[in-house]
């Protein structure tokens, strides 16, 4: 057996080791998902038990938001780390943005004209340089 058959060989078990941690690491993620539903359903409950005519209804609605959006953005992480394309990890940065904007109450204009930019860059960024389009032959 060569040198080159010995770094073929544990490159190929790190490989698989490092697919099989990715995936373990993706079940860990899904069991605190599901989890962290049980927060949500919990929150939806205490939100409609506020919802008439309490001031105190924006807070439950604030949570709910902020708990459904983690699950989103665990969610779209599972996929990311599942799918290896650069398309996932833009929808993951989208919806962190898209969290951190609606979740976060004291957002200056110039945190709202930034995460506008970036939302923005990000969308430009799946526009053009994620085209799947193959090229036609004429």
């Amino acid at each position: 057996m060569s040198v080159q058959d010995l770094k073929k060989g544990a490159r190929n078990f790190i490989s698989k080791a490092s697919s099989l941690v990715e995936i373990y690491i993706s079940v860990i993620i899904l069991i605190g998902i599901l989890m962290l539903s049980i927060d949500v359903v919990r929150e939806m409950i205490s939100m409609w038990d506020h919802i008439w005519g309490s001031e105190a209804a924006s807070h439950y609605y604030q949570i709910f938001f902020d708990y459904s959006l983690q699950l989103i953005i665990g969610v779209e992480f599972i996929k990311m780390l599942s799918k290896h394309t650069s398309e996932s990890a833009v929808e993951v940065l989208v919806f962190v943005i898209a969290k951190r904007v609606i979740t976060t109450s004291n957002f200056t204009s110039m945190d709202v004209l930034l995460s506008v930019v970036a939302l923005a860059i990000l969308f430009g960024i799946n526009k053009y340089l994620h085209t799947n389009k193959k090229p036609e032959l004429t």
